[in-house]
């Protein structure tokens, strides 16, 4: 199937690279500012039912920013009322796998931090939840 997604917010700057693409075979990225695909994604099944993410649906999760999720249970959500992503997936009754300051409201990585270390100095961060037992 073809799905039509966001590009990783760098502009095509990686061409194909830099379609929000993960595990399909991404076509050409065409920089064109299209406010529908903001923030759109797709996760192609690797067929080793193993090795996908187990985590509720985007949807269900609390306190997400701007609806902006990264695919791979990530997702940028607020840190209030949970300046920790291990206090931010327990409220949901996931297990925190990652953690991470994002770089300006997307999924891109400005320092990697440990699930309990508390991420002050900002309104968000990148969470990776998991369902417990994974």
């Amino acid at each position: 199937q073809r799905y039509n997604v966001g590009d990783t917010w760098d502009g095509c700057a990686n061409g194909a690279a830099s379609l929000a693409c993960e595990g399909g075979t991404p076509g050409d990225c065409v920089k064109q500012n299209d406010p529908s695909r903001q923030g759109m994604k797709v996760t192609c099944a690797t067929g080793d039912p193993a090795a996908a993410p187990s985590c509720a649906p985007f949807a269900d999760w609390p306190d997400v920013d701007g609806h902006v999720t990264c695919g791979g249970c990530t997702a940028l959500v607020l840190t209030t009322p949970h300046n920790t992503c291990d206090a931010y997936c327990q409220s949901f009754s996931h297990v925190c796998i990652a953690a991470a300051e994002e770089v300006n409201e997307d999924c891109l990585v400005k320092y990697e931090a440990s699930c309990g270390q508390a991420i002050i100095g900002t309104s968000d961060m990148l969470c990776t939840c998991e369902l417990p037992g994974r």
